[in-house]
């Protein structure tokens, strides 16, 4: 899972979340 102000954003495996846009610029700097 991914939260965001204390709600779930995204969820799914590691590797499907490292994948996605939104993880690799909001948590990664990607």
């Amino acid at each position: 899972y991914v939260l965001e102000n204390g709600r779930i954003a995204l969820e799914g495996t590691c590797s499907l979340l490292r994948q996605s846009d939104h993880v690799r610029q909001a948590y990664l700097g990607l």
